[in-house]
């Protein structure tokens, strides 16, 4: 992240964010990776991020709040990523279907 954020731009920094809250997700960090993919979703706002990157963030912050056992949450938060998803070109979709499936499961 640290990396990223220096060479790159707020598009590498929000994806390291990203990165990291799945990472840390699989590990059975959720405290972190909600704080990360928190920080993901910020850094879309704060840059009028286009559908497919916010798209991402809120799936994935559905999916820590369902491993978190906060259904609500997970209710919100996935809507919040189908609606970006409907937004998406449909050449960029391809690239959505593991979270888009994560989020039906």
């Amino acid at each position: 992240l640290r990396y990223w954020t220096l060479a790159g731009t707020w598009l590498e920094e929000e994806r390291a964010e990203y990165q990291l809250a799945r990472c840390l997700l699989k590990a059975g960090r959720l405290v972190a990776a909600r704080e990360h993919i928190d920080r993901c979703v910020t850094i879309c706002e704060q840059n009028d991020a286009p559908a497919f990157e916010r798209f991402f963030g809120h799936a994935v912050r559905a999916i820590v709040a369902r491993a978190e056992g906060d259904g609500a949450a997970f209710e919100d938060h996935r809507r919040a990523a189908l609606e970006q998803y409907a937004l998406v070109a449909d050449d960029e979709r391809s690239w959505c279907e593991r979270e888009r499936s994560e989020l039906e499961a």
